[in-house]
């Protein structure tokens, strides 16, 4: 199709069908603004500076848990503290409470972070128990 040809067409469409070709050109620059906010998530996602997990003292031990992926039992347990209590609670005040430093208190964090870790790959890494058949 030369250029002559594309152009009757487009005037056509213009005079003709120009609701149409309204809903096709928004819909193209919807797609077009979608698929580029899913390019730039995913960039912005797999960002190696964001890998690293920095622990800060105002953050509380079930968004470290989350964000670790380590139950928060196991946290609770590991700092010392009743669930219901340190619910709300920040690191910096649990640090306090305990007499602890900070740094006392990310290696804890630390440490039941390669815990759970290492308990993912154990039962990940165990063969299924099979299911015993019902006996008639």
């Amino acid at each position: 199709m030369d250029k002559g040809a594309a152009m009757q067409t487009l005037k056509y469409l213009v005079k003709h069908h120009w609701r149409a070709l309204a809903v096709f050109v928004l819909a193209a620059c919807l797609v077009v603004f979608f698929a580029s906010r899913v390019v730039m998530h995913q960039v912005w996602r797999n960002d190696p500076a964001r890998a690293e997990f920095v622990v800060k003292p105002w953050m509380t031990p079930r968004f470290v848990g989350m964000r670790m992926g380590v139950p928060p039992q196991m946290l609770f347990e590991m700092l010392d503290v009743d669930g219901r209590d340190a619910r709300r609670m920040t690191l910096a005040q649990i640090a306090e409470q305990k007499g602890l430093p900070m740094e006392a208190v990310q290696t804890m964090l630390s440490d039941a972070a390669a815990t759970a870790e290492a308990e993912r790959d154990a039962r990940r890494a165990a063969p299924p128990t099979p299911r015993e058949e019902p006996s008639e």
